[in-house]
């Protein structure tokens, strides 16, 4: 039905419970859409949804249909957290991406950036350092595409609070 309407070639997600998995499948069959539905019978409660609430900035809500609650998702696996988990909450080594294309690849702790990473502009620009609790604190490098060092500050609380280029 989905492919006589779109003119798209439809697959199904996988039966899964490990939410992983089913980003991976779903990005490995090339999948740009996906709907979740509440008709009561639908297995995408257990298998589907699990994946969407755990990684929701990977699922753009296009349109939603009412009675019952029906939504097509726009499937973005570029997007949001990618990484190491803790009790579900985003713990160790990850990567995070944002709509506008920056990218913050480092440690996570208790859901937060939490320790060393690097920030990624989408002008190419780098910025280094520690942040605690999601703020960034201490020594800050910013740097060029190219590697070349622009700035090195000190932050406190996210502010910038003094340039170590200043003489």
């Amino acid at each position: 039905m989905f492919f006589l309407f779109s003119n798209k070639y439809v697959t199904g997600y996988k039966n899964t419970l490990n939410t992983e998995e089913q980003i991976e499948f779903l990005k490995s069959k090339g999948t740009d859409y996906v709907v979740l539905d509440q008709l009561g019978y639908s297995s995408t409660g257990r298998y589907l949804l699990p994946a969407i609430k755990k990684y929701p900035l990977k699922f753009k809500v296009i349109k939603q249909v009412k009675n019952p609650d029906t939504y097509l998702m726009k499937f973005q696996p570029e997007l949001g957290y990618w990484g190491e988990w803790k009790d579900d909450k985003r713990e160790g080594k990850g990567t995070f991406v944002w709509e506008n294309e920056q990218r913050f690849v480092g440690e996570f702790k208790n859901n937060l950036r939490n320790g060393k990473g690097i920030l990624f502009y989408p002008n190419g620009n780098q910025l280094e350092g520690t942040w605690v609790n999601d703020t960034l604190q201490g020594a800050v490098t910013l740097k060029s595409q190219d590697g070349k060092i622009i700035e090195e500050s000190i932050f406190e609380d996210n502010q910038k609070i003094r340039d170590l280029n200043q003489k």
